[in-house]
């Protein structure tokens, strides 16, 4: 089940239920654990490795790396990457964005295996480091790790 069921279209209680996983994890390591988001799976765009086609697999029907190369759904992505982290109010920590819970996140990943399956990367490709500079300066990351 994803959190964005059509693109743009968040459901609360899919973020209610990673920000309850989120405290659970907190609370059973007594602050001991910290996790790795990913925002979003590589293999939703294609509907392969056992990961449901999703609304962005759906739009993209079939042309999977405009995903990484197409400038309309770059931007769609961010506002996604806006609403879980600068906008979704933890019910679990007082009301806090995503972004401001270093106590239990450790790091941000731009998306689980970007580019899965594609190699060579398209050279000159500049999603990852466009997506990363969105997460540190735009939703200010930088007291959590960006990974890629």
């Amino acid at each position: 089940m994803s959190p964005e069921s059509e693109i743009g279209g968040f459901d609360k209680s899919m973020l209610d239920q990673f920000d309850d996983t989120l405290a659970a994890i907190h609370h059973l390591s007594k602050g001991q654990v910290k996790v790795i988001i990913a925002p979003h799976d590589s293999h939703a765009l294609r509907g392969t490795n056992d990961i449901p086609c999703d609304a962005y697999c759906k739009k993209l029907n079939g042309a999977f790396l405009d995903f990484y190369s197409v400038e309309e759904y770059r931007e769609l992505y961010k506002t996604r990457l806006d609403v879980f982290f600068k906008h979704y109010p933890s019910k679990n920590f007082d009301g806090r964005p995503w972004s401001k819970l270093s106590e239990v996140i450790l790091g941000v990943d731009t998306q689980n295996q970007p580019f899965s399956s594609i190699w060579p990367i398209p050279a000159g490709e500049s999603w990852i480091c466009d997506i990363a500079t969105h997460l540190h300066d735009t939703i200010n990351l930088s007291a959590s790790s960006i990974a890629s």
